[in-house]
């Protein structure tokens, strides 16, 4: 009698663990659904190891309102403010896209767990930090266009002559080209469509001409 109820105790158990595994299913696919997290880091992809790299963070929000903090971590810890490295706050409305563009030391980024988005110390989206690392002695070339790879110009022009410097390059466009002066310090060469000068922001011109 008792190996019944204690099989029948056990068989609800199971029962039990088993619909809330089902019910949790649906619910993290829908906060899946109802906020996006992306990172940009450096330029297209592209930065160099010695220096501050940009990185733009682009949250899509189509849940409820929102107010969170941006955050990297060193490493599997837990999400606390007393582990983080990095945080900066962050409010969206329901339907809200938003750019937030930030700074951030070069070995924070290759040693860091990504970006992620934490709410009352819950993680609630995560993004990886992913690009190509250019030595700190290489040469980078950026090209700003909506129209192509402008950059390639000067980057075919470098290639084969004697003693040149080993190259990287990428073009972006002018939309995404930071306003800071700081984030355009570790370009060597920077390649601008004369045509789509008049899409820069007086911010992102003031930038270039203190760069």
């Amino acid at each position: 009698m008792g190996c019944t109820r204690r099989l029948d105790s056990i068989l609800k158990l199971m029962l039990l663990t088993a619909f809330a595994i089902i019910l949790m299913v649906p619910l993290e696919a829908a906060a899946e659904e109802q906020l996006s997290l992306k990172a940009k880091p450096g330029f297209n992809g592209v930065y160099k190891t010695n220096s501050l790299i940009p990185v733009q963070v682009i949250i899509e929000n189509k849940g409820e309102p929102l107010s969170a903090n941006i955050v990297i971590t060193q490493g599997d810890k837990e999400y606390q403010s007393s582990n983080y490295t990095y945080q900066q706050q962050v409010v969206l409305a329901t339907g809200e896209v938003k750019k937030v563009n930030i700074l951030l030391p070069a070995e924070m980024l290759l040693n860091g767990d990504g970006i992620a988005l934490v709410a009352k110390n819950q993680l609630i989206a995560k993004a990886p930090l992913q690009g190509l690392s250019v030595r700190g002695d290489a040469a980078l070339i950026i090209g700003i266009s909506a129209r192509g790879d402008i950059h390639r110009v000067i980057m075919d022009a470098n290639q084969g002559q004697e003693g040149a410097r080993v190259t990287t390059g990428k073009t972006i466009t002018p939309e995404d080209l930071p306003e800071d002066y700081l984030a355009l310090k570790s370009i060597d060469i920077i390649v601008l469509d004369g045509q789509e000068k008049e899409l820069l922001t007086p911010k992102q011109l003031q930038s270039i001409q203190q760069w």
